[in-house]
């Protein structure tokens, strides 16, 4: 995989690493410094599950949206012109307004250059200009085809360069021109966190106050972008991606590049694209890409005095205008229609506030939309009970058996007590059922706040006269239920076990019988020992079981 830097990660660097003296570099190498540092303490502590919480729609909304920013921040300079505000909305309306200034040569060598940009990319694809040569000189033809074709960027740019050279031998410059880059490799030394201009020195507390979350956002976006551009080289290579190990090598190459004056990088997929189309198998191709830059910046840096803005500007657009992706719009529309919200909530706020703002609201909505049905148990017959639970009751009995549908969590406990309640008593002031049955059958765990709600929910019932029967409970529910000390209710293996254990012949109010008097006992047995809840001294029926397992019947 090819590192280096990339539209979405120069746009985060513009963002929080922006120094306000013209052309200082001191922010941006704090801010990769700290993205190296973040990204390798990540690695170590193994936390690179975390960017599994950043939903797909926040990500290519996010994506989309940075695309956008990055393509028309490129506009002004493919027009010639200078002086644009830096926020999105600002930049666009300033754009439209200073129209009659745009530089009539500079708007057509970028046209130019995109025109030429597309049609080279359209040669690999297209039929007629891709035979199926035999003899060496047609393998030759197609080889440069296809060299042209993936190098486009770098002809277009070296066309412009051409054009503009041959101006100025003739004395014209009608183009906006690049001009003086500084030759040879930059110093070794490590960031500066204190930087002057004139009277006023800006010190490591300003420089992180610019930062802000950008400590953050940059060194999991940078991540995300590795992640998702080495896992699709793994699978065409058939190898597995280790998180954490790419986490510390993109962490330690930060750090590193930070002593060389070097912003935050990324992955690059244009550029680890044509690695490995030209064969590219190991990370030997890093250090001859590395010498060769290496020789560009000691030997060629006077030849960029006259590379053409609107070039440059035409390669950038063309390079992440493929990365624009409104499609995911239809499929979330047709797979799930909330998944909707958290993507247009980010790529407006992104538009209209600041990417920042749009990654942060989005990836709280999208979490809040994964919370919620957590809170909300989920229907299975509907047409019995409007209620999150369902439930099957007969109707000449006096029992009902209640199916939780989901796993409980300690948002849902109001919920889920408020559920059983209501179902039991169906919106009147006297309970038809005798017996509840809450079938466990989905539910894997249970936390101190739901063990809490089932206790309220067992006394609550033993003072209504309400027997409550839990059956299929796994043995990670019945562990915490019993170190809470939750009493009063039985547990069955399943629903049948469970109606076989209601009270028979239960005396009705109103009939010759006396009400039956509850009592709690303890029954102790060479094994162990165990609580009757209840003792009908009219009726005796319980079953009493020993901490091995066993069971009678008295």
């Amino acid at each position: 995989m090819n590192l280096g830097p990339q539209s979405v990660q120069s746009l985060l660097v513009s963002q929080f690493g922006n120094s306000p003296i013209e052309g200082d570099a001191s922010y941006a190498l704090v801010l990769s410094l700290m993205c190296g540092l973040v990204q390798f303490a990540m690695g170590v502590f193994r936390l690179g599950f975390l960017v599994n919480y950043i939903s797909y729609p926040v990500l290519e909304s996010f994506t989309t949206a940075s695309v956008i920013i990055v393509a028309y921040g490129q506009v002004p300079s493919w027009l010639g012109l200078t002086g644009m505000p830096r926020p999105f909305l600002s930049q666009v309306y300033w754009t439209f307004r200073r129209i009659p200034e745009v530089r009539l040569w500079d708007f057509l060598l970028g046209l130019l250059s995109m025109i030429v940009i597309f049609l080279m990319q359209k040669m690999t694809t297209t039929t007629c200009l891709r035979p199926k040569f035999t003899s060496k000189l047609g393998r030759a033809v197609k080889y440069t085809v296809w060299l042209c074709s993936i190098s486009r960027m770098v002809v277009v740019v070296l066309i412009g360069i051409v054009i503009a050279y041959v101006f100025h031998l003739y004395g014209y410059e009608p183009f906006s021109l690049t001009k003086n880059i500084p030759p040879g490799l930059p110093p070794f030394r490590p960031p500066s966190f204190s930087v002057s201009d004139g009277n006023t020195t800006y010190t490591a507390k300003d420089i992180f106050e610019k930062m802000a979350a950008g400590v953050i956002f940059a060194p999991i976006i940078s991540y995300i972008s590795v992640i998702a551009i080495a896992k699709n080289f793994a699978r065409k290579g058939n190898y597995k991606v280790d998180k954490d190990q790419e986490l510390i090598a993109l962490g330690l190459a930060n750090v590193a590049g930070s002593f060389l004056s070097a912003f935050p990088i990324t992955g690059t997929f244009s550029g680890s694209a044509v690695n490995y189309q030209s064969g590219a198998r190991s990370p030997l191709n890093g250090l001859v890409v590395g010498i060769l830059g290496v020789l560009v910046l000691l030997f060629l840096t006077p030849v960029f005095y006259y590379i053409p803005n609107a070039s440059l500007s035409s390669v950038i657009i063309m390079s992440v205008v493929d990365m624009i992706n409104f499609g995911i719009v239809i499929k979330l529309w047709n797979v799930k229609k909330i998944d909707l919200i958290p993507w247009l909530v980010t790529f407006v706020l992104c538009l209209a506030e600041g990417i920042e703002y749009g990654i942060i609201f989005g990836i709280a909505l999208s979490i809040c939309i994964l919370i919620f049905p957590v809170s909300r148990p989920k229907v299975l017959t509907e047409n019995v009970t409007k209620s999150k639970m369902s439930v099957k009751s007969c109707p000449e009995s006096e029992y009902a058996v209640l199916v939780i549908q989901q796993g409980l969590a300690f948002p849902s406990v109001d919920y889920f007590v408020d559920s059983v309640v209501n179902l039991v008593f169906e919106g009147e002031k006297s309970c038809t059922y005798k017996s509840v049955i809450l079938d466990f059958v989905h539910v894997p765990s249970l936390d101190f706040s739901i063990a809490q709600g089932l206790e309220e929910l067992t006394h609550y019932f033993k003072d209504m006269e309400i027997t409550l029967i839990l059956c299929r409970v796994r043995p990670s529910v019945q562990r915490v239920i019993t170190r809470c000390g939750i009493k009063h209710f039985n547990v069955a293996r399943d629903v049948e076990e469970a109606i076989e254990m209601l009270p028979k012949n239960r005396p009705k109010e109103g009939t010759e019988k006396e009400k039956s008097n509850g009592v709690v006992c303890a029954i102790s047995t060479s094994t162990g020992s165990t609580e009757i809840d209840s003792f009908d001294t009219n009726h005796f029926d319980c079953s009493l079981s020993d901490v091995s397992g066993d069971s009678c019947n008295l």
